[in-house]
């Protein structure tokens, strides 16, 4: 009967060695993927920065530049808002199948690891 006891025991503590590698495992991979999306998130974050500020650049100069031509500066930046607020307006339309549907299948991806 020590023996079979003893068979228990070992048992037991093999499923708590286990269970307690199991659940390291798992916190690593939630460290990882939480990482992961971090860096995602900053990078992208950085290259958005950057790119408005050509952009600002971009839109300033153009707007001079309209303005200029036109003879007055203010009806130049006027246009170049009547045309943002135009793509302001469609993006507000179509935003769930140009930002958030794209955003969450990138993140899906980022947490399940597939490489598509």
């Amino acid at each position: 009967m020590k023996k079979e006891n003893n068979k228990y025991e070992e048992i037991g503590k093999d499923v708590i060695e286990y269970v307690d590698t199991r659940i390291e495992h798992t916190k690593l991979q939630f460290i990882a993927k939480t990482i992961e999306i971090g860096s995602y998130t900053f990078s992208s974050l950085i290259i958005i920065l950057l790119f408005l500020v050509f952009y600002f650049c971009l839109v300033c100069g153009t707007a001079l530049w309209i303005g200029h031509y036109l003879g007055a500066l203010h009806i130049g930046f006027f246009i170049i808002m009547g045309i943002h607020l135009f793509f302001l307006i469609l993006l507000i339309l179509v935003k769930k199948y140009l930002v958030e549907i794209p955003l969450q299948n990138k993140l899906t991806r980022i947490i399940f690891n597939s490489k598509k």
